[in-house]
């Protein structure tokens, strides 16, 4: 089910992805920058589990 879910957003324009965003009544650069920071943190957890 979530599969399905990620196909379907990857298959999507970035026009369409901002335009179901915003339709959901969400902020895309709010998202986006909520998306980078989880992002950031991903990355600290998986360097900081290199260093142990």
């Amino acid at each position: 089910m979530i599969d399905m879910h990620v196909e379907r957003i990857l298959a999507m324009s970035p026009e369409e992805l901002r335009a179901e965003v915003v339709a959901q009544g969400d902020d895309p650069d709010r998202l986006a920058d909520v998306a980078r920071q989880a992002f950031e943190r991903a990355k600290a957890q998986v360097a900081a589990m290199g260093k142990g």
